[in-house]
């Protein structure tokens, strides 16, 4: 592929049309995610910080047209070491792929990039930082009710398999007319993953938006919304 663009994940929310250079799919049996990333993109990544991630996290297998399949299995246990782990190796993943020129796919569309932040302090949390293109705000808009029901069943899903220590129905999806995107869990004070509320400021302008996190207190529950996430940007490259 001969068409390369540095691209920071910031296009998504100050320009449209930016082109795809990864998707975030949820992996199932056993359930994960999964990255799909241009071969060479994959190289330039692991040069850098191959001396900082465990591969034992993670399985490469190659795809068509030189791109790569890199699938997170999750563990069992949302509380132990091996998700302390894979939360370490995939934040470090996606903060070296947003710095590296990457190989793009320019007859698709990127909808959504992750910018995983770790915390070394627990007490601080694990924040999350997602940009949704323009494109993909466009799209929640007029799938309101499929995403909340599709993203919502995610969320318990993975909740399940984590054996996370919340009732099913504390784990919420929340679309708002405007194409912006809520994953919730609890109460109004719980943790949740949604639109920065300087974005929200400004439903009606052609560019995207950036969701934060609040109050995410264990990588497992990080790794609940990364899939939550995934499933939605999966569903709406299919569309």
């Amino acid at each position: 592929m001969n068409y390369r663009e540095p691209l920071i994940a910031m296009a998504l929310k100050m320009r449209q049309a930016v082109p795809r250079w990864y998707s975030l799919a949820p992996l199932y049996n056993p359930q994960g995610l999964k990255l799909i990333v241009h071969f060479e993109t994959w190289q330039r990544v692991l040069s850098l910080c191959e001396n900082f991630i465990n591969q034992k996290d993670f399985q490469v297998t190659m795809e068509k047209d030189d791109w790569v399949s890199v699938k997170f299995p999750f563990p069992v246990d949302f509380s132990g070491t091996d998700c302390k782990s894979l939360q370490r190796t995939i934040t470090t993943l996606f903060s070296t792929i947003d710095c590296v020129e990457k190989d793009t796919h320019p007859e698709q569309l990127q909808l959504v990039a992750c910018r995983v932040l770790f915390s070394r302090n627990e007490l601080e949390g694990y924040a999350l930082e997602v940009y949704i293109s323009y494109e993909m705000k466009c799209f929640l808009k007029k799938n309101t009710d499929k995403v909340e029901k599709l993203a919502t069943t995610a969320l318990k899903s993975a909740a399940q398999r984590f054996h996370f220590p919340k009732k099913q129905e504390d784990f919420r999806t929340f679309v708002e007319k405007d194409g912006f995107l809520y994953f919730i869990v609890g109460d109004s004070g719980g943790p949740f993953l949604g639109v920065n509320y300087k974005d929200r400021r400004y439903p009606n302008d052609p560019i995207g938006y950036v969701m934060v996190s609040d109050n995410i207190d264990s990588p497992g529950l990080q790794l609940i919304f990364l899939y939550a996430l995934a499933t939605v940007a999966a569903w709406g490259e299919k569309q």
